[in-house]
């Protein structure tokens, strides 16, 4: 049994009395399918979520990852790295 869940978390804003809420829902996966998702850890992915005759369907797409084919900036030779006092 899979249930939804929602967690508010109250953060307060830097010297500040004021604080803001942050709402999060999430969706507890069971252990037996651990094992199936451990590869798939630390990927983004698209969502996509719709309801169907009483059912819910969460499809997940892995994003492409854009960011790995940008070079570091130092290797462009746009910062130097910094220099150590002696």
């Amino acid at each position: 049994m899979v249930r939804i869940q929602c967690r508010v978390s109250k953060k307060l804003c830097l010297k500040a009395k004021r604080a803001y809420e942050c709402e999060r829902t999430f969706l507890d996966i069971p252990s037996k399918f651990h094992g199936i998702l451990k590869s798939l850890l630390k990927q983004d992915f698209d969502v996509n979520v719709s309801v169907d005759e009483g059912r819910v369907v969460v499809i997940l797409t892995p994003r492409e990852n854009v960011l790995a084919c940008r070079k570091h900036p130092l290797e462009n030779g746009r910062r130097s790295p910094p220099r150590r006092m002696s």
